[in-house]
């Protein structure tokens, strides 16, 4: 069976009852990449763009804050799993979670 992923990464700032309407997609399959690493609720995440370039690869980083998952069939041999990954506007310092 054959998985296709789509993960879409949302930032909210805190406060707001709801994220951005823009958000940063990463499309893979399951063939391409086996094993993913999708953040878990408490990690933190850095998403770098260059929006000057392209509207849609904004930039933001913050604390997972939630995770959903839907599951399309398309068929027998191939699921469809998009993936909402909700960021919140951390207030953390971030060089203080990386050693350059």
């Amino acid at each position: 069976m054959e998985i296709t992923y789509s993960i879409d990464f949302q930032y909210k700032r805190r406060g707001d009852e709801m994220p951005s309407p823009a958000g940063s997609v990463i499309r893979t399959s399951g063939e391409e990449t086996p094993v993913m690493f999708i953040p878990s609720v408490g990690d933190y995440v850095e998403i770098g763009g260059n929006p000057e370039e392209d509207e849609s690869l904004t930039s933001f980083r913050g604390i997972v804050i939630s995770r959903f998952f839907r599951y399309d069939r398309q068929s027998e041999q191939e699921v469809f799993c998009h993936v909402n990954i909700l960021v919140e506007e951390s207030f953390q310092n971030f060089s203080n979670l990386v050693l350059d």
